[in-house]
């Protein structure tokens, strides 16, 4: 199965928490059970760091993009990457599953019931 794991943030990231290390270990267990494993992130690894590997990789298994984000501080709002929306709809293409991890409400579908 093709999976597709949208998070803010991914190792090594782990200053934002354990979602990271739960959304890595999730992928690396899938992967090592023959599922074809792709995470969607952003290169935020703390509000104040960025990623300066490459943008498009494989590690441990599960192959990893990267889309930056437009301020190192935009990187707690999963809205603010460049070419978010481009990059995932390619993703999405291809994806059996989409898994889709939300930190903050602000992150979430905007409701407008009120």
């Amino acid at each position: 199965m093709r999976l597709l794991h949208l998070t803010p943030y991914y190792a090594p990231a782990y200053p934002f928490g354990g979602v990271v290390r739960a959304v890595e270990g999730m992928a690396r267990t899938l992967s090592t059970r023959g599922h074809e494993v792709t995470i969607l992130t952003t290169d935020a690894l703390s509000p104040h760091r960025r990623y300066t590997g490459p943008m498009d990789e494989e590690c441990d298994g599960v192959r990893v993009i990267r889309v930056p984000n437009l301020l190192a501080r935009s990187a707690l709002n999963l809205s603010t990457p460049r070419g978010l929306s481009r990059v995932a709809r390619h993703a999405l293409q291809t994806a059996d599953l989409l898994h889709l991890v939300l930190l903050y409400k602000s992150q979430t579908p905007r409701d407008d019931s009120r």
